[in-house]
């Protein structure tokens, strides 16, 4: 019962991963060096996919609750940095490479949305797509540590952010609001398990661990509902 159910999102995963790979193996060729790798996946994500609010695929006010596949975006090359980011995620992913989106804040209000990867014990930032004027210059060409772009310093016994960027005062791994609502500040300077990074930028995999939790939760009532059935025989 529960592999017929999971199995059309499983498809849509095994297949996106083999079309991503093949498609990153292409973009990295006989590159080695992780820092130049993501440089190329950046510089083919923001050459190929187009930011537009409406286009004959993407609509800005009409996405879907998980937001695209990466996939999808590749395939029709629309969509915005948190679209960008995904595809960038996962291609790199499939290199071997762990990458995670990060939320940047603007001082001047509103958000951008970049990627940090991971390489010998550190995290560097790199940009998506459709980044806001000035940032790709601050960046660089050198490989830029993610602590270089906001730091932290005690000030009286409180760690205040010291920005170190010309555009963005804070960061977070997650875009806790989402959640909570705008009410509520939290900024997340550590980021998920790969496990979960993977869940978050791949919406099937959502659906399939959604999916087997109901299952599990009728599984459970079923079982309970029978021996409360039993005890009043």
């Amino acid at each position: 019962m529960s592999a017929l159910v999971i199995t059309p999102d499983l498809h849509y995963h095994v297949g996106d991963g083999n079309y991503l790979g093949r498609e990153a193996v292409a973009i990295a060729g006989e590159e080695a060096d992780p820092h130049e790798i993501v440089r190329k996946i950046g510089d083919a994500a923001r050459g190929r996919i187009t930011s537009l609010d409406k286009g004959r695929f993407y609509d800005l006010r009409n996405r879907p609750v998980l937001r695209h596949r990466a996939r999808e975006t590749w395939e029709y090359a629309e969509g915005y940095c948190g679209e960008g980011a995904r595809v960038m995620i996962n291609m790199l992913d499939a290199l071997g490479i762990r990458a995670a989106r990060i939320i940047l804040y603007m001082t001047t209000g509103g958000q951008h949305i970049a990627i940090a990867y991971f390489h010998n014990g550190e995290w560097f930032l790199a940009d998506s797509i459709n980044s806001p004027a000035g940032f790709n210059a601050w960046l660089g060409t050198e490989p830029r540590p993610l602590e270089n772009l906001v730091g932290f310093e005690d000030r009286n016994g409180t760690m205040v952010p010291v920005v170190m960027n010309p555009v963005f005062e804070r960061y977070s791994f997650f875009n806790w609001s989402r959640v909570f609502g705008s009410s509520l500040e939290v900024y997340q300077t550590r980021p998920f398990p790969r496990i979960m990074t993977l869940m978050i930028e791949n919406p099937p995999l959502v659906r399939i661990a959604v999916k087997l939790g109901l299952l599990s939760l009728l599984a459970f009532v079923f079982l309970l509902s029978g021996r409360l059935l039993q005890r009043r025989h």
